[in-house]
């Protein structure tokens, strides 16, 4: 139980980091376009690391969801059996 809370509060910081990440890199990029802060090749660095913060970020949200969801195969599949037998009993 506590390992799971550790792994949530893990991904919610990196969610967390990340759009705050994606605000600075929004900032800079309309600073670039009116003013000129940034080189363009620092930008460009910035945005890629953006990508793989966010693709990682949705794989590590993705994976979660789909172990939450192991347990309710075993409950359906107890369903599944008890439906089967009161078919049987009816007919």
């Amino acid at each position: 139980m506590a390992k799971i809370k550790i792994k949530e509060i893990f991904i919610s910081i990196i969610v967390i980091l990340l759009a705050v990440f994606g605000l600075f890199l929004a900032f800079q990029i309309i600073k670039k376009i009116f003013i000129g802060s940034w080189e363009t090749e620092d930008l460009i660095l910035a945005i890629l690391f953006f990508n793989t913060g966010a693709v990682f970020s949705i794989i590590f949200i993705l994976a979660t969801i789909k172990s939450d969801l192991k347990h309710l195969s075993k409950k359906f599949d107890s369903l599944v059996s008890d439906f089967k037998g009161h078919l049987k009993e009816h007919n």
